[in-house]
C-alpha cells in the first residue's frame, strides 16, 4: 500500500505541476504524455507473472522511469496557466487520470504478490517517490 501512496502523491504531483504550467496546448501535450507513461508500466508491470518475467521486465520499468523524469520536468518548466486553463484541464484529464491511476495501483500491488515483484518495483523507484537507501555492507 506505501507504493500506491507515494505513487498516487507522485501523479498528483505531476498534474499539478502541470496545471499550475504552461500554455493549454503545452500542458494537455505533457498531460497525454504522462497519460501513456503511465499506461507503458501498468503494462509493463501486467506482464510480470513469475520471477523471470520480473527480470525480464525490469529494463522497460527502468526506460519508462527516465521517460517519466522527463515528463516531470516538462512539466516543471512551463509557465502557469490562467484559472480558466487549470479548470479545463481539470475538466478534460482527472477521470482519464484516475482510471490510469487506479490500473497502476492495481498492478503494483498484485505484482508485489509475485516472485521477484518487489525487485521489479524498484525500478521505478523515482516515479513511486520512493528515495532509493544505501545497502549497508
Amino acid at each position: 500500500m506505501k507504493a500506491a501512496r507515494w505513487t498516487s502523491g507522485t501523479v498528483l504531483l505531476i498534474v499539478t505541476a502541470t496545471a499550475t504550467a504552461g500554455g493549454l496546448a503545452q500542458q494537455e501535450a505533457v498531460i497525454k504524455e504522462l497519460l501513456a507513461n503511465v499506461d507503458k508500466i501498468t503494462t509493463t508491470l501486467a506482464t510480470i507473472k513469475d520471477e523471470e518475467t520480473s527480470k525480464e521486465a525490469q529494463p522497460l520499468l527502468k526506460q519508462a522511469a527516465k521517460e517519466w523524469a522527463t515528463i516531470r520536468k516538462k512539466a516543471e518548466d512551463l509557465p502557469p496557466p490562467s484559472q480558466q486553463e487549470k479548470d479545463q484541464l481539470e475538466k478534460k484529464f482527472k477521470v482519464p487520470l484516475e482510471m490510469a491511476q487506479k490500473k497502476l495501483f492495481g498492478e503494483i500491488g498484485r505484482v508485489r504478490m509475485v516472485p521477484g515483484g518487489r525487485e521489479a518495483l524498484t525500478a521505478i523507484n523515482d516515479v513511486l517517490g520512493i528515495k532509493k537507501t544505501e545497502k549497508k555492507k
